[in-house]
């Protein structure tokens, strides 16, 4: 258990540190995510395919998608991160693919030993989101693999939404 520093980028850095010399993969799992029966079965199943990944993410009590991984687009001629599938019903079955992508959200994240012992941190540069982007784009641009599966876990987003403070708030997408 890691108490939230001020910035997001100095917790998750700090997990990094934290667990460099251990030889295990780091789950990250931030107080406003709920599992869903099966994750640890999932897991196992894409730990192979991806360097880091996350879960499908689900508006908390619904069937609403919130993010199937983020992509980069350009859109009115500004550069956002914009989550796939944002406000689409999540339909379960055997045919649902997981997708590689350019982003994932930091309160969820699974890393694998090889991608911790990188030389690459989060940025405090980025503000949230976009710090995670950097972080994912300098990890694909070396090699690793970033993607999402789509298996659920609900998102309670409003830890990092609510700061006084601009520079500290997550501004997390632009629609």
């Amino acid at each position: 258990i890691y108490k939230e520093k001020s910035r997001r980028e100095d917790t998750l850095n700090n997990i990094l540190k934290d667990n460099y010399n251990n030889k295990h993969d780091i789950f990250v799992i931030a107080d406003d995510i709920v599992l869903v029966n099966g994750w640890k079965k999932k897991i196992d199943t894409h730990k192979e395919n991806f360097d880091v990944f996350s879960f499908q993410t689900l508006y908390p009590n619904s069937n609403l998608i919130q993010d199937y991984g983020y992509d980069l687009i350009n859109e009115n001629n500004k550069v956002i991160l914009k989550p796939k599938n944002r406000y689409k019903k999540y339909i379960s079955n055997k045919s649902s693919k997981s997708r590689h992508c350019l982003g994932l959200c930091g309160c969820l994240l699974y890393i694998n030993d090889r991608t911790k012992k990188s030389s690459i941190k989060f940025s405090r540069d980025g503000m949230n989101r976009w710090s995670e982007f950097i972080y994912l784009f300098q990890l694909k641009k070396k090699g690793y693999k970033i993607g999402v599966i789509s298996h659920p876990a609900y998102h309670n987003p409003i830890s990092t939404k609510q700061k006084n403070n601009i520079s500290l708030s997550s501004i997390s997408y632009n629609l």
